[in-house]
């Protein structure tokens, strides 16, 4: 029963390993690394416009409220 349970736990091992080597070959060989860059930058961009948006409500906002008084 034990030669039987080490083999499972082989096996097990084996397949976490194939199965890591196959995603990084999935990635050495995509060009995953610009896409998450551009993902990143415009992620950054959108950021940075809704930052730049909210500012300009905020300025809009404080400036119609000095000409109404």
């Amino acid at each position: 029963m034990k030669i039987k349970t080490s083999y499972l736990i082989y096996a097990v091992i084996a397949t976490v390993f194939a199965g890591l080597s196959m995603v990084t070959d999935i990635f050495e060989k995509g060009n995953f690394e610009a896409i998450f860059s551009n993902l990143g930058m415009i992620i950054g961009l959108s950021i940075l416009a809704y930052i730049l948006i909210t500012m300009a409500k905020s300025f809009i906002d404080l400036v119609i409220n000095e000409l109404k008084n």
